[in-house]
């Protein structure tokens, strides 16, 4: 269902590049000529909560590139042609047909229950049959050295334990816990290749993967490739995939009440 979620931020981009004049008085962004990028604009084309400032630059860079060549089509004639006409109509269709569609799955969320989960996986076990070996293990990184062979010291003493909650250290950049990853997924290569040598358990020593860059594992468990994981390791693997089936079911049932609410016929000539 992602895809026309993609394709509804695409129709906005180009609806917002040939939308009409914006008041003098709102602040703007951008501004091409007398055409402005407003704030409120903005808004409705990036997620502020999950945009990074490179990820916004980039669509504002994309609403002047646009900007840019629709104002030029516009002077070279090209907005008065019967193909642009044409385009522009399906184009405006297309939007409408997609935001009926986020409305429709908004209102239509499906409810998911852990015990519709669990069964899910138990009656597709075979689907989620491992491509490629599983490592499941906690991992922290450090830019001191003394950082990390003090908490490795803690850790191998049993005077800490690997728990969700980061230690306090100014010098602590990465840490997880409970972290679960294909094989051909860890990176850099040094803490695969010491994930490789421990038993299940047993702390690495102190990695130096890059300068001032300081890594310890602690491998829990690894899953072979072609076995099937229990469920509370790919739990997030299972909602995606039975979240997906059920939009896809919700998705079907509405375009069913469409037909025949609009009584579709295809001439049989094009069957």
């Amino acid at each position: 269902m992602k895809k026309w979620l993609l394709n509804i931020t695409l129709l906005l981009l180009v609806f917002f590049s040939a939308c009409s004049e914006k008041n003098d008085d709102k602040k703007f962004i951008a501004k091409v000529g007398n055409k402005k990028l407003t704030e409120e604009d903005f808004k409705q084309l990036v997620d502020f909560s999950n945009s990074s400032n490179r990820h916004k630059s980039e669509v504002i860079r994309r609403w002047i590139e646009e900007e840019l060549l629709f104002q030029e089509s516009q002077e070279d004639g090209i907005t008065e042609n019967e193909r642009y006409k044409f385009l522009s109509e399906l184009n405006s269709q297309k939007l409408a047909g997609a935001l009926l569609l986020q409305e429709y799955f908004e209102s239509h969320e499906p409810v998911i229950s852990e015990s519709d989960l669990r069964s899910f996986y138990d009656e597709n076990k075979n689907n989620f049959e491992l491509n490629d070996d599983m490592y499941i293990y906690n991992l922290a990184g450090f830019s001191d050295e003394n950082s990390a062979i003090r908490f490795r010291k803690k850790l191998v003493s049993n005077e800490i334990i690997w728990s969700d909650t980061p230690p306090a250290d100014t010098a602590l950049y990465d840490y997880m816990a409970h972290k679960q990853t294909s094989m051909h997924d860890i990176y850099p290569v040094q803490i695969l290749r010491s994930l490789t040598k421990l038993q299940p358990g047993e702390i690495s020593i102190v990695i130096k993967t890059e300068p001032e860059t300081y890594n310890i594992v602690q491998l829990l468990e690894k899953i072979d490739k072609g076995s099937i994981p229990g469920y509370e390791y790919i739990k997030e693997k299972v909602k995606l995939r039975y979240r997906a089936l059920k939009e896809k079911q919700i998705y079907n049932k509405f375009y069913k009440e469409l037909y025949t609410k609009y009584n579709v016929e295809i001439n049989k000539d094009y069957e």
